[in-house]
């Protein structure tokens, strides 16, 4: 009995072992304040208002222009907060997006008042237009000699697509996708270019929506596009000659693939270009060789961004730019600073002495912590989190495979026949809100519209030229109604119109003898007294 008990006793206590080795082991906790992993992003799908709008920006319109085009709309954009975000992502300015929201409450606030008087004061039918009475030919003029011809330039071809991409390109494909075009370009595979090359006019990276970040891994690139987390992070870029801006895929990270230049009051960066690398064992290659800190990477000063000094930390680093015809005489006297170093197996960019943009700008920059986001099976983060509470950004990381793709994506060519990139259309095939056209109801108008009213035609009197007719004569007639009972064409016109045609169209005493014709005192002799106006009979005369 004892051994039973004591196998028993044992058997208890073996159990929550057996158990705890059967369970699947915890996953890895996550830092404290981390945020959660964001599902994949949707593609925002813009009305038809509003990709018009785009397609005005993609075409180069100045921001007056399209502004004065949205203030003239008649319909309504009803943006939502994802598709406001997604307009700035495409390189819609600001002053526009704030166009298009204030033109949607103007709107709205309108046909609020006009919907309340319109219940006081209804509106009234248009009049019927007068057609004008026809004009002689102009003369017949010798025929103008004939214009010169001119050239048309030849339609672009239809692009053409391939498929089959390299491995890295399914880390990025669905990402990237809604805000731009993936093309494949001669001596450099596939490439993506965002939409805002062609609707920001001189768009650059690093340069454009975004700006710099002092961390714990060198100067730091923080965009402020929803697709900047891959693009300043990942790959490389190249200038090409026809299409401009294009980005190749890569899947190492760095707080920013650039290259710098300064000098005593100017600073400048360049993305660094394709083939160039930075190995944590070799340092800087290119095109498979080992290179010096002082190597310009053949890029030109057209690569460059440059500012002063005193404004490397203000955001949108655009609007303060040195303009192409100043960017000469600094390039030549700045130097070049590859400063990339590694530390903890990561690469740090340093570039430019913190200590030296401080004391140009005044300002203290807080070094910030980078730390990465931890990836839940099936899900990625889509952007930069910056943690307001404590110095933080929280970097998205790849996924551990390529996306597998049901269907097969393609890019569009490039090459001599198809030189340039053809984006597609951001425009939904959904139907237009288009509002009640406002009745603009003047201000004096204190009485409602009154219709204008017909007179019921009367029936023609009888015998009134018989001798004894005691009624006095009538002054017009008019014919009998007929038994359909429509109204006259006089009906559907003005009062005072009305008028006028009415006294036009009046019978003469010859075609209508039931009608009265007044006569001057010298003609009234010739008139029996009986048939007189002034009523009195005389039989006997």
């Amino acid at each position: 009995m004892k051994h039973v008990k004591l196998l028993g006793l044992m058997g208890v206590i073996a159990f929550p072992m057996i158990s705890g080795f059967a369970q699947t082991p915890p996953a890895p906790t996550q830092p404290v304040g981390a945020p959660t992993q964001a599902p994949p992003n949707t593609p925002v799908v813009l009305s038809t208002t509003a990709g018009e709008v785009v397609k005005l920006v993609e075409a180069g319109s100045s921001d007056d222009v399209v502004i004065a085009y949205v203030q003239n709309s008649g319909s309504t954009y009803n943006l939502s907060a994802d598709e406001v975000v997604y307009l700035k992502d495409l390189g819609v300015s600001p002053q526009v997006v704030t166009a298009m929201l204030s033109h949607d409450t103007e709107l709205r606030s309108q046909n609020q008042q006009y919907t309340y008087n319109q219940r006081l004061y209804p509106a009234t039918q248009a009049p019927v237009p007068i057609t004008p009475a026809p004009q002689p030919a102009p003369p017949v003029e010798p025929a103008p000699a004939p214009a010169p011809e001119v050239q048309v330039a030849p339609a672009a071809p239809a692009p053409v697509y391939v498929s089959n991409p390299p491995a890295q390109v399914n880390y990025f494909y669905n990402d990237l996708s809604p805000y731009g075009s993936w093309v494949q370009v001669d001596g450099f595979g596939w490439c993506w270019q965002p939409r805002t090359v062609v609707t920001v006019h001189g768009w650059r990276p690093y340069c454009d929506g975004g700006h710099w970040v002092n961390t714990d891994a060198g100067w730091y690139w923080q965009s402020d596009y929803s697709w900047g987390w891959a693009t300043f992070h990942y790959g490389r870029w190249h200038l090409h000659e026809r299409c401009g801006w294009v980005w190749i895929p890569d899947t190492v990270w760095a707080p920013a693939w650039v290259t710098w230049r300064a000098d005593e009051g100017h600073c400048g960066w360049a993305p660094l270009p394709p083939h160039a690398d930075f190995d944590i064992r070799l340092g800087y290659r290119f095109n498979g060789v080992s290179v010096r800190a002082d190597f310009d990477f053949g890029l030109r000063l057209d690569h460059f961004t440059f500012v002063a000094v005193n404004h490397f930390g203000d955001r949108d680093l655009g609007h303060y730019r040195l303009p192409p015809t100043e960017v000469k005489n600094v390039y030549n006297h700045t130097t070049i600073i590859n400063n990339y170093v590694v530390e903890n197996k990561t690469i740090v960019n340093r570039g430019l002495p913190v200590e030296r943009v401080s004391a140009a700008t005044h300002k203290e920059f807080t070094k910030v912590t980078i730390r990465d986001l931890p990836a839940n099976s099936g899900t990625t983060i889509r952007k930069e989190v910056v943690d307001k509470k404590a110095p933080v950004i929280y970097r998205p990381q790849l996924r551990p495979e390529p996306v597998v793709h049901k269907e097969t994506i393609v890019a569009q060519k490039v090459d001599e026949r198809h030189p340039v990139i053809q984006h597609k259309e951001v425009i939904a095939n959904t139907k237009v809100v288009q509002p009640q056209a406002p009745v603009h109801v003047s201000q004096n108008q204190n009485t409602p519209v009154r219709q204008p009213q017909v007179e019921k035609p009367q029936p023609a009197p009888q015998n009134q030229n018989r001798p004894g007719f005691d009624n006095r004569p009538v002054a017009t007639y008019n014919p009998a109604v007929p038994k359909d009972q429509h109204l006259p064409p006089q009906a559907k016109q003005p009062q005072q119109q009305q008028q006028q045609q009415h006294q036009q169209q009046r019978y003469t005493a010859n075609q209508n003898p039931h009608v009265y014709s007044p006569k001057s005192a010298n003609q009234a002799a010739e008139i029996p007294r009986w048939q007189r106006p002034d009523g009195k009979q005389n039989m006997n005369q």
